[in-house]
């Protein structure tokens, strides 16, 4: 395994050549977690080679990216995640706009820490939008992203009143995943929310907060008679 010797009774030494064939075998599903882990042991000096091969995708006979260069490219940037440092944190942030991989971008960022620097719209939005996207690699990670970093709550509604449209079943799980987390400071952050907007904010919203039994009966209620109101 090129990358993974050792000197003899002394420590780990890789070759930084072997990097770019560590990175192809990582295509392969029965040589892609030996290959990941040796180049977990790089350290800074892969950083360069993760970065490059984000922008390398292996396309099949459709024309579609093949299932092993996309995983490829999704374990660079959580190899990305593992290394300190702001050169691998900038890599992280400019895929953050990526339509393929931007989700991925973002919980990766969840999990390395979220510096308070970096907790930004475009993060919120990535991870809401792999959260609503109903596909199974997104859905549970972005939800737990969005429930465990500290100070998230206002920008996601601060994002789903911007959003206008939001799909009503999307909203209704995510109301149900804050209201889980913490039902009062949910019913805080929404009744701040909504003394603010009112009747503007979207109804698909509203309605899901006023169906959420996580929260209590008054506060449902008083929902309830807003949009009663803006039916009138």
């Amino acid at each position: 395994m090129p990358g993974t010797g050792r000197c003899e009774g002394g420590p780990f030494q890789a070759d930084p050549e072997a990097i770019p064939l560590l990175l192809e075998m990582l295509e392969d599903e029965e040589e892609r977690e030996e290959a990941a882990r040796a180049l977990s042991r790089y350290g800074p000096q892969a950083v360069p080679h993760l970065a490059a091969t984000l922008d390398i995708i292996t396309r099949g006979q459709e024309g579609e990216e093949t299932p092993g260069s996309l995983y490829r490219r999704r374990k660079a940037l959580e190899l990305l995640g593992e290394i300190p440092g702001g050169e691998s944190l900038r890599v992280l942030m400019d895929w953050l706009e990526d339509p393929e991989l931007g989700v991925d971008a973002a919980l990766v960022l969840a999990s390395r820490g979220y510096p308070g620097n970096i907790l930004n719209r475009i993060v919120v939005r990535r991870l809401l939008e792999g959260f609503c996207s109903g596909d199974h690699h997104y859905v549970s990670p972005c939800g737990e992203a969005i429930t465990s970093l500290e100070g998230i709550m206002d920008l996601v509604l601060e994002e789903i009143r911007e959003a206008g449209e939001v799909d009503p079943g999307c909203l209704e799980s995510l109301v149900g995943l804050l209201a889980h987390k913490n039902p009062r400071l949910a019913e805080d952050k929404l009744s701040e929310l909504i003394l603010k907007e009112g009747p503007g904010l979207p109804r698909a919203l509203l309605e899901a907060i006023a169906r959420c039994r996580e929260f209590r009966s008054v506060f449902r209620e008083a929902v309830e008679a807003l949009l009663e109101e803006g039916s009138s």
